[in-house]
C-alpha cells in the first residue's frame, strides 16, 4: 500500500516519529522550566546557606578576638597584681628612711618606685590618694581603727597599702587606718539605747 506513491508503513512510521517529537517539542519547555525553577530555588538556598555561614564566621571571628583580649586582659592584670606587691615594698622602704639619709641609695629606690608607677599609669592604672580623706567602703578597706580628737570621724589617718585604678575604675582598694573617736563611738551607743 502506497500512498502518494510512499509506502503506507513508511508514512505510518514517519508520522509517529512526527507526533513523538511534537510531543517532545511540546513537553521540552514544561521540563526546562521545572528544571529551571528546580535550579533557581536551588541556587537560592545556597546563596542563604553563604550569608548564614559568612555571618556565623564573622561572628566566630569577633568571638574569639574578644576572648583573647579578655584573657590578655586577666594575663596583664595579674601581672600588675604582682608588680603591686613589689610597688608597696619600695613605698615602705621609702617611708623608713628621711630623703636626706640615705642618700644616692634612696634616691635610685626612689627613682625605681616612680618609673613603676609611670610604667603603671601609661597602661590605665593610677594609685589613689586616700591620707586624710573620708572613708568610702567601694575604695577603701578598713584594717584598723585608731581614736585621733584632732581629726574627723571617719577620716583616712594611714594607708597600709595604696589603692589602685584601672581605667577609672577600682582594681585594688586601699587598705587603711580609720579614725574612729572613743565619744563619737559611745554617743552611738547611747543613741541607739
Amino acid at each position: 500500500m502506497y500512498k502518494d506513491g510512499i509506502p503506507a508503513d513508511l508514512l505510518a512510521r514517519s508520522a509517529t516519529t512526527e507526533n513523538a517529537s511534537q510531543r517532545e517539542a511540546s513537553t521540552t519547555p514544561n521540563v526546562a522550566r521545572e528544571c529551571h525553577s528546580e535550579m533557581e530555588t536551588a541556587l537560592a538556598q545556597t546563596r542563604e546557606s553563604y550569608v548564614r555561614l559568612a555571618a556565623d564566621f564573622e561572628n566566630y571571628k569577633k568571638r574569639i578576638a574578644r576572648e583573647l583580649e579578655d584573657r590578655s586582659d586577666r594575663k596583664c592584670d595579674a601581672l600588675v597584681r604582682a608588680l603591686l606587691g613589689a610597688l608597696d615594698n619600695f613605698e615602705r622602704a621609702l617611708g623608713k628612711e628621711s630623703p636626706g639619709a640615705g642618700g644616692s641609695f634612696y634616691e635610685g629606690v626612689l627613682m625605681i618606685h616612680n618609673q613603676l608607677v609611670q610604667t603603671l599609669k601609661e597602661f590605665g592604672f593610677a594609685p589613689r590618694e586616700d591620707l586624710k580623706t573620708p572613708f568610702n567602703p567601694e575604695f577603701h578597706e578598713a584594717v584598723a581603727v585608731k581614736s585621733d580628737p584632732s581629726q574627723a570621724p571617719g577620716t583616712v589617718l594611714q594607708v597600709w597599702e595604696r589603692g589602685w585604678m584601672k581605667n577609672g575604675k577600682l582594681f585594688r582598694p586601699s587598705k587603711v587606718l580609720v579614725n574612729q573617736w572613743e565619744e563619737s563611738v559611745s554617743s552611738c551607743a547611747q543613741t541607739i539605747s
